[in-house]
């Protein structure tokens, strides 16, 4: 950190295997400026994300394919602080592989902890679908691994919400003999944000059948 009063440059780097829809968001410093691939970013518009009035800043047209260099200028406050550096996180329905690669391709993501899989600081909400055969008359219960709030989806319709152990759901009115579609809306908090490695995500699910 610098000294009170003091201007500080900071650089944030990440990479994309092409371009698509993206934002950015920034701590609400004051005088603030950013600039991304040389290019100064003007606010599109705000919104409440970690504080009242987040700037947002919209990215597309401007992020490239590849390398892409997110620099900020500002002033610190003119008293002691250690921890007021300028900030930002990119929003946008992208996943990412390898340290910093983002992409909007479907698929190759494995079920893990977000912190695990490149998304270091990811808040938000993450989907994971797959299909699955169920015989006739068949009872089906759902139990998810994670620590963050989840809804589940089957075929479309939603089964409900679970916010804390146990996580484990009833399918059975919604599952239809033959093939179905499963999809599970995992949403993170803040504290990945803020902690870094603080394990977010779904770890692990398992589908029952009971007779």
């Amino acid at each position: 950190a610098g000294k009170p009063g003091e201007t500080v440059v900071c650089i944030y780097d990440f990479a994309a295997d092409s371009t698509f829809p993206l934002e950015m968001v920034s701590g609400p410093q004051q005088g603030a400026v950013w600039y991304l691939n040389g290019e100064l970013l003007y606010t599109s518009s705000v919104d409440r994300v970690w504080h009242y009035a987040n700037p947002v800043y919209d990215l597309e047209g401007i992020a490239i394919s590849g390398k892409n260099r997110l620099v900020s200028i500002s002033s610190l406050p003119g008293y002691a602080i250690s921890d007021d550096l300028p900030c930002a996180l990119l929003r946008g329905d992208f996943r990412v592989y390898d340290p910093a690669l983002l992409t909007a391709k479907e698929g190759g993501n494995r079920i893990a902890c977000w912190n695990e899989m490149g998304y270091y600081f990811y808040t938000g909400d993450g989907i994971y679908s797959v299909g699955f055969d169920a015989p006739e008359n068949a009872r089906i219960l759902l139990e998810l691994d994670t620590t963050d709030a989840a809804e589940v989806f089957v075929n479309g319709v939603s089964a409900g919400r679970c916010l804390w152990d146990p996580y484990v759901m009833e399918l059975t009115d919604l599952v239809k003999p033959g093939g179905n579609l499963l999809e599970v809306r995992v949403t993170g908090t803040l504290s990945t944000f803020v902690y870094d490695f603080d394990p977010s995500g779904l770890k692990g699910l398992r589908l029952y059948q009971l007779k």
